[in-house]
């Protein structure tokens, strides 16, 4: 097949644009901290980030921490292994090898505590418990570079009668695995939690100091300008990497309908997984979102279909010319 036929799971365009919103973070995030706290605090804490980067992303591409990692969820009972003979684990493996993937990724069902753990640092965690109960049944994801498929026992049972759905959500969450190793917006957004939540222990330091007579030169203003002003970087740098996740999302989505060729399961899917309230939000609402709203998503989804349409009928048709070339007689 000609290589122009060859459907484009990543393209260089969209990488650029993932990359951009990265570095505009980063810029913003590290330029906005440094004026606010003193060099050393910033160090320390980009420090931190980069180590927790490197513990969370890129060593878990070795298996053997990986292992070491996966085995204390187990032990801890916050996660169990699906069983293999789960027709979920069916799915995964057929589009495993339509994505030509070397290894079937590790599947996963999580609890609360879980999920908590990963959105959230304890303290919000319990503030936002019911509110992560309420939407366990919305959870399915991956960790690319740990190649690790994430579930719920609620996301096993919404979509139990819901195979079309179903399907979208698999193809969608493993062309996350096949094109989004080391991407920007999430090492980005690494950085940037735990950064922060290094520099708001900072600002508590300065609190306690302050409270025993002490002084610890942490910030260079006033502990109330401190935590607004790294309020602001925070929120402004998000925006800049949520725009590089949204691009990935819609990334995925477009190669989960070239896998799925299924536009009323990928609606379907966004139906089961948006409530109500998501369904009318702003396109101002978008720029602080993660994802796309569900608007854009599903008209980017429509697109993604003609366009998948368009591609599949010139394949076809490279094909007949090609074997119609095959079987004519040679002079």
């Amino acid at each position: 097949m000609d290589k122009n036929l060859k459907w484009k799971f990543n393209s260089v365009s969209e990488k650029a644009k993932e990359t951009a919103g990265a570095a505009v973070a980063l810029a913003v995030f590290i330029g906005g901290i440094s004026t606010i706290f003193h060099p050393i605090a910033v160090m320390l804490s980009l420090a931190y980030a980069t180590g927790t980067l490197i513990q969370g992303e890129i060593l878990m591409k070795f298996p053997k921490f990986r292992d070491k990692a996966l085995s204390k969820f187990l032990k801890s009972g916050m996660a169990k292994e699906l069983p293999k003979d789960h027709d979920l684990l069916k799915r995964i493996k057929k589009v495993s090898n339509r994505l030509n993937q070397k290894d079937m990724p590790r599947v996963l069902i999580v609890n609360a505590d879980f999920v908590g753990k990963m959105a959230a640092p304890p303290i919000i965690r319990k503030l936002f418990r019911k509110s992560i109960e309420e939407n366990m049944h919305r959870v399915f994801g991956v960790a690319p570079n740990s190649n690790i498929f994430i579930t719920t026992e609620e996301g096993l049972k919404s979509t139990k009668n819901k195979k079309d759905e179903l399907d979208f959500i698999v193809a969608h969450e493993m062309s996350h695995i096949k094109t989004d190793k080391f991407a920007p917006a999430r090492f980005a957004q690494t950085i940037l939690k735990k950064s922060s939540r290094f520099l708001v222990l900072a600002v508590a330091a300065t609190v306690a100091a302050s409270a025993v007579g002490g002084a610890i030169p942490l910030i260079s203003t006033s502990i109330f300008s401190a935590v607004g002003s790294l309020f602001i970087a925070t929120t402004a740098a998000g925006v800049a990497w949520k725009y590089g996740s949204r691009i990935a999302e819609y990334r995925a989505d477009r190669n989960a309908m070239h896998l799925t060729k299924n536009l009323d399961g990928a609606v379907g899917c966004m139906n089961m997984i948006s409530n109500f309230n998501e369904r009318d939000m702003s396109g101002f609402q978008n720029i602080f979102s993660t994802h796309p709203i569900y608007k854009y998503r599903v008209t980017a989804l429509h697109d993604s279909f003609n366009k998948v349409t368009m591609h599949d009928a010139k394949v076809k048709f490279a094909q007949k010319i090609n074997k119609a070339s095959c079987a004519s007689p040679k002079i």
